[in-house]
């Protein structure tokens, strides 16, 4: 029950959602088989291997549920604009009077994507 309880908390896209209702399921099923087989004292090796089946399933359905919350698509976030000013040879101010030590990063020039801030329509 906590382990269902666990994998329900993270939010996933709407899309990702069942995953969470067949881990649930899964694990009240196994707790089913598992109680069953104790109770019932069952010897059937094809019971043992479903059991087993099951479990391999929710092992990698709780493997699944962080993957897919990684994969989350959030809002998109939107840059900001900095403009420095040079004051000396290394030493850059912005606009509010804050001081920058500026060092190259990328040697290649960063193409604006189509639809950007910079981009009108």
């Amino acid at each position: 029950l906590a382990h269902a309880f666990l994998l329900s908390l993270p939010d996933l896209d709407d899309r990702h959602t069942w995953i969470q209702w067949l881990s649930s399921g899964s694990i009240g099923l196994l707790a089913l088989q598992i109680v069953t087989a104790v109770w019932a004292e069952i010897d059937n090796e094809v019971y043992y291997r479903f059991l087993a089946v099951v479990a391999i399933l929710l092992a990698l359905e709780t493997l699944v549920i962080p993957i897919l919350m990684k994969l989350k698509r959030g809002p998109v976030k939107v840059g900001q604009r900095l403009t420095l000013e040079q004051v000396d040879s290394d030493l850059y101010q912005d606009m509010t009077g804050k001081q920058y030590h500026v060092t190259e990063v990328l040697s290649e020039p960063v193409v604006p994507r189509a639809g950007g801030p910079d981009q009108e329509g």
